[in-house]
């Protein structure tokens, strides 16, 4: 990271898990911004906020939050949020980023975006079943790397893979040993730059 840079930050076990290894060896001006809503059910390190101001910490860096849910109830609702300054002010930030730090998640009944709440067990299997193999941001792709269109996709609060695809530099980082397919289509999407992954997925 250069002085300047402005880091878009996805929500997640894998992302939530950078700042503990983030070690720069001088004080960086960058800013690090939510790329996507939260949930208050969300374990701290995986909510987006945290994460950012975690990393800000580590850096000397400043934190920017994204204060609205990850999907809210329908696409009228998404439509007037995004009308808030604050909310669109945030996003703007982040698809002007120069890179983004993503988590790539599953399509299991476990998956971070069911267990914080922000969809349920019966549009998870829906994704299933239309093709999805994982998400990133809450967008969600089949094994080929074809976006899933979907009603989630249009209640999501968060940057679209043409946004994401848009930033220079786009780091994935990935574990859990259900990932595999997940990973597959992301990388098939052509979003994703930089792979991090654990030995059982590479």
């Amino acid at each position: 990271l250069r002085d300047g840079d402005v880091v878009a930050v996805s929500h997640g076990r894998d992302a939530g898990e950078v700042p503990r290894f983030f070690r720069p060896g001088r004080r960086l001006s960058c800013t690090f911004v939510s790329a996507m809503g939260g949930s208050p059910r969300a374990d701290s390190p995986t909510n987006p906020n945290e994460i950012c101001r975690a990393l800000a910490e580590r850096s000397g860096g400043r934190a920017l939050g994204l204060y609205a849910p990850a999907h809210v109830e329908s696409a009228e609702m998404r439509d007037r949020l995004l009308q808030q300054e604050a909310v669109a002010d945030t996003l703007r930030v982040a698809a002007q980023a120069t890179v983004a730090l993503v988590g790539i998640g599953g399509t299991d009944d476990g998956c971070t975006i069911v267990r914080s709440g922000s969809i349920s067990l019966e549009e998870i299997g829906r994704l299933r079943r239309q093709g999805a193999v994982g998400d990133i941001l809450g967008n969600y792709v089949d094994a080929q790397g074809s976006p899933i269109a979907s009603p989630e996709s249009s209640r999501l609060i968060g940057l679209s893979m043409e946004e994401l695809r848009a930033i220079g530099t786009v780091v994935a980082v990935v574990s859990e040993p259900e990932k595999p397919p997940a990973i597959l289509g992301v990388l098939r999407s052509g979003v994703i730059d930089v792979l991090i992954v654990d030995e059982g997925n590479a």
